[in-house]
């Protein structure tokens, strides 16, 4: 199994505008930025996978699980500051792909702007 559609530095770059524009605003009766859930949900299935054989039944069905919520996370457009952090999480984790889209700079860089991008947007949306 291979991980495909990783995201690009390019298109990772084109959404950190949104943080230029501060805590998005709620309206009233808005709900939580399915961002979030997507997030939590692409860790639990990332971790699940690694419990299994890889060619089990539950292995495949975590791996495509995971896949599909990879997918929902780079596509899906944040409505809140949570959400743009869970997408910033998301590229950085440890067990993520920041390996692919980042370490392109010298001194490892680029990884340290975007883990400072999360402490910013983190202290904006306290």
């Amino acid at each position: 199994m291979t991980k495909k559609n990783l995201p690009t530095r390019r298109v990772v770059l084109a959404g950190i505008p949104a943080l230029a524009a501060g805590q998005a605003v709620a309206t009233e009766g808005q709900t939580q930025d399915p961002i979030v859930e997507y997030f939590r949900l692409w860790k639990e299935h990332r971790e699940a996978w690694s419990r299994y054989d890889e060619d089990s039944a539950e292995a495949k069905h975590h791996w495509n699980e995971e896949f599909r919520f990879e997918e929902l996370l780079c596509t899906t457009p944040p409505t809140t500051m949570e959400g743009l952090i869970a997408q910033l999480e998301f590229l950085t984790d440890p067990d993520g792909y920041g390996e692919h889209a980042l370490g392109n700079m010298r001194d490892n860089l680029d990884r340290k702007l975007f883990e400072n991008m999360i402490v910013g947007a983190k202290e904006m949306a306290a």
